[in-house]
């Protein structure tokens, strides 16, 4: 398994937005989605990788421009809103991958 994330921002202060972004790490509160696990933690690194706690082997690489997150995970890759409030996220996403139209729903707490 394969895992990407991109994180994309649309707001007149992106690059805030993308600083605030990176380098930071966010916990997994719930998810409906199986390829990710509740509890596991999301570090978006400066350098566009992220390490998932639970899948550290996976090379993973991020994008956040216009309040858009991308995760790429090798072949795969999610596409979707990623709104923060404080220090709580939603992510509303769709593994644009693959040809299932699902969309899920992973909500975040900032660590």
């Amino acid at each position: 398994m394969t895992i990407s994330v991109c994180l994309m921002s649309c707001s007149s202060n992106d690059e805030d937005l993308s600083v605030s972004i990176s380098g930071t790490t966010w916990k997994v509160i719930s998810v409906d989605d199986e390829d990710f696990n509740v509890n596991e933690n999301i570090t978006f690194h400066k350098d566009g990788t992220a390490t998932l706690s639970a899948h550290s082997w996976i090379p993973i690489k991020w994008m956040f421009k216009d309040n858009n997150l991308v995760l790429f995970f090798d072949k795969d890759y999610t596409k979707g809103n990623f709104s923060i409030k404080g220090d709580a996220a939603t992510y509303l996403y769709v593994w644009e991958s693959t040809e299932d139209n699902t969309l899920y729903t992973m909500t975040l707490q900032k660590q």
